[in-house]
This record gives C-alpha cells, structure tokens and sequence, in this order.
C-alpha cells in the first residue's frame, strides 16, 4: 500500500492513465476503509494546491477528480464540461469510461446548461423524462443515461461558476446529505485551480498555435508558383487540423466559377463548379463559415460525390478565403477530422492559417500574371517582322528579338543587357542621341534609309522609330 505522500508524488511526477487513476482510488478505498472519502479528498486536495503552484501534469488532476466524485457518488461515469468563453460553448474536459471524444453544446442546453445558468445543483432520477436533458451526447458517445446528479464548479467567493460536473448513473438515489456535502466540497475546493489550469493551457495553446503559424507561413511565403503553393497550403491543413482531406477552390471571375486543380487524398485533376453550387458555392457566396459534424444528416451535402468517388465524407469544415482587401478569392473545404467533428478551435486555425494564405496566393496569382504577360510580351517580339529592341529607364538593352539581332549581326549575349551607349558607339552613335532626344523631348524620332554598321562591320540600311 502506497501512502498519500507516495501517491501524490506519483500524480505530480508521472503521466497517469485512466486505468492507474481507477488502480489508485481503489488502492486507497480498499485500505482506508470507512474514511476512505475523506482520504481521497485530501488527496485531491493537496494535488490541486500543488498543481496551482507547479502547474504540471493538470490532466492527472482532472481525471482524479472525475474518478474521485464518481467513486463516492457511486456513479458509473462522470464528466466535466468547462466553458469555452470564446466560443460561449460547454466543453468536455474529462470522461470517465471508455469515451474521449470531445463534446460541445452551447451554454444553455440541456441541464448541464441549467446548471451552468442557475449555478444549483439538479438531480434527474430518470434523464429522459426530463425535458430539459440532452439525448444528443449520448448518440454522440453510445452511452445509456439513466439519472444523473449535475453539481456547478464555482469558485468562491464571488460564486461565478466555470464550469458543471456530471455524475451519470448513481447506482441510488437520492444521496446522502454527507456524500452531496463532500461532492460539493470537492467541486468547489478545485474551481480555482480547475480554472487556473483552463486559463493556463488557453495561453500555452495560444503561443504554440503561433509559433506553428509563422513557421508554415514563412514556408509558404516563399513559394510563387500557384500550384506548388496550393498544395504547400493543403498540406498544412491537413496537418494542423489533423483531418483527412483538403481543397482549396479559387474564384475564377471571368466564368464566375470555383475552380480546383489540388484536392489532396485525391487523384490531382481540375474541379470547377458554379460559384453558387454546393456548400462550397453557399459558403463563398455568403462569406460563412460552413460546419458540418454529420455529413450525411445535411441536405445541403451531395452524397453523389461520394458515390461517384467510393470516399465516405463523415465530417466538413467549409471556410471563405478572403483577401486583406475583404474581397472573397476562394473557399477552403477540409473534410474527416481524426478522432470526432471539427470544433471552434479547428474554425479558429483554419481563419487564422487563411488569413496568410489568402496573401500569398494573392502573392503567387500577381507572380502567375507578371510571368504570363512576360511570356506572351516575349512571344510577340518573336513573331514580328520588324527588328524590336526595348530599354529600360538606364538605357540598358533588355529585350531584343531575332530580327534586330541579324540586323545587328549580333548574338543575345552581346546585346541583351547591356548599355545602348556602350552598344551604338562611332558611326552608330547617332542612334544614342535620338534616344535622349526623345527621353527629353517625350516625342518620337523616325528615320527613313539610314544605316548602321553591325558588328559584323556591315553597313545596313534601316527605317527606324525611337
């Protein structure tokens, strides 16, 4: 038998599973007997007091607390819901059992809601006589609720309460006045450092969140080519939000469409649906964010794509992609996250990560343009009759297609890039001074026969315009 010492020193030193936390409250129910209540709330106690200063290892008080009230309440399971001020949910923090799988409803559903208003305790002989219980948690998790007892976590003295503890199926009822005094003692004396924790992991969230942010970002900052860049995108997607599949679809303004060429988990091929079309459509066009926990309980998802695929969507995340502008270029679309629907922290990532997305494929679509009117510049000095030479602001030679080159009898290396001054010396110097003639006067200067000798040492007879 372990003393409470020993068994404190192991909550704060080691990483505890649920199995180990169950090992330890009947290691101390089966030696302390009659007190064993009062043993397991001193220890939970001088845990909490010492995770407030250490703040280490908070999950092994959250599961010891959970196990704890559910072992003196006698009940089969219990579960602690915190509230999630940003998103103004309940959450589940802890689950007793074999379910983990996150659980959110809003602050004011069911009775864990109630409770959560009134800040009273509420005791449901029979849950689903109650019009206030929730039966969606229990389709969510498999789990059969018969009663349960619904204490709020306050912390004192300003009673404002952080979250509600439930504890499901009390094998009798009503409880004692002594074990309904111990649970609310219990709650109560574990309201601070439950809320320390919560505020404690929010923060250290928050920073791993950014750190994680910028390092994608600068990956993806430095890629111009839209298509490399789009799957750069997806590939942090679907990794920060630990999901399965991901596409990113652009507005294409000309044809008014959402077009796609990179769904990854898919075979690469172009996507384009009306701008309107689908949840991706309704999502741009509204600008809404779009979540969708059960795909197939949606009218508004397609289940022929899926058909026509043999992939089974079970979840989605829709989300516009908008410009530091306020102007729609997109819509991001990730579907199955691992392990449960997609939460509001996973909307929160994907807004976040969006934001310096949406900047950088601004960024590559500028790039993707600029290269193409430089190709297509470039193509149309090839195809011309005419000897077309261009210069820059320094006079230097930048451009000069095939026919000015034989004109000149010159190869590229010996023109391109270099200075025109330096280019039309001696009997061509006269082709220098028409230029700053014309960079002065901002008028054209055209010549009909006149010649030039290239550097061949030919004398050509030219028309020219500057």
């Amino acid at each position: 038998m372990q003393s409470s010492a020993q068994i404190i020193h192991r909550i704060l030193t080691e990483k505890l599973d649920d199995g180990e936390i169950k090992n330890i409250v009947g290691s101390v129910r089966s030696t302390a007997g009659a007190d064993y209540s009062k043993s397991l709330v001193d220890i939970l106690e001088q845990v909490a007091d010492l995770l407030n200063v250490s703040e280490r290892l908070l999950d092994n008080l959250l599961q010891l607390l959970v196990e704890v009230t559910s072992d003196i309440a006698g009940a089969e399971r219990g579960t602690l819901f915190l509230v999630d001020s940003e998103s103004g949910e309940l959450f589940s923090r802890v689950f007793g059992g074999e379910a983990t799988q996150e659980i959110r409803f809003p602050l004011e559903k069911g009775i864990a809601g109630a409770v959560m208003t009134s800040g009273e305790i509420k005791i449901c002989v029979d849950a689903y006589q109650d019009p206030l219980f929730n039966p969606e948690i229990d389709l969510q998790t498999g789990y059969q609720t018969r009663n349960l007892v619904c204490l709020p976590v306050s912390l004192q003295p300003s009673g404002m309460v952080i979250g509600v503890l439930e504890l499901i199926n009390v094998a009798q009822l009503p409880l004692s006045a002594e074990k309904m005094a111990i649970l609310e003692k219990v709650t109560t004396n574990s309201a601070r450092v439950l809320h320390n924790a919560h505020q404690f992991e929010q923060i250290q969230q928050a920073r791993e969140n950014e750190s994680h942010l910028l390092e994608i970002t600068s990956v993806i900052s430095s890629e111009l080519q839209l298509k490399p860049l789009l799957e750069k995108i997806m590939e942090a997607v679907i990794m920060i939000l630990n999901c399965d599949r991901a596409t990113i679809f652009l507005h294409d303004e000309k044809n008014n469409q959402l077009w796609s060429q990179v769904a990854l988990g898919m075979r690469d091929q172009e996507i384009r649906i009306p701008a309107n079309r689908g949840i991706a459509g309704e999502v741009f066009t509204t600008g809404n964010t779009v979540n969708i926990p059960d795909a197939y309980k949606d009218s508004r998802f397609n289940q022929e794509v899926d058909r026509k695929t043999g992939y089974k969507t079970h979840n989605m995340l829709c989300m516009p992609l908008i410009n530091k502008h306020g102007v729609k270029i997109g819509v991001t679309q990730v579907l199955n996250k691992r392990g449960g629907a997609f939460s509001r922290q996973d909307e929160r990532k994907l807004a976040s990560f969006s934001s310096q997305a949406s900047i950088a494929i601004e960024n590559a679509k500028l790039f993707n343009e600029v290269l193409n009117a430089q190709h297509y510049s470039e193509s149309i000095l090839r195809s011309l009759s005419d000897g077309v030479i261009s210069l820059n602001n320094t006079r230097r030679i930048e451009k000069c297609n095939g026919i000015a080159l034989r004109i000149l009898g010159a190869e590229e290396n010996q023109v391109i890039g270099k200075f025109a001054d330096m280019t039309f010396t001696g009997a061509n110097h006269w082709v220098v001074d028409s230029l700053r003639r014309v960079i002065a006067t901002n008028d054209s200067d055209n010549f009909i026969d006149a010649e030039i000798t290239n550097l061949q040492g030919k004398q050509v007879s030219v028309n020219m315009s500057v």
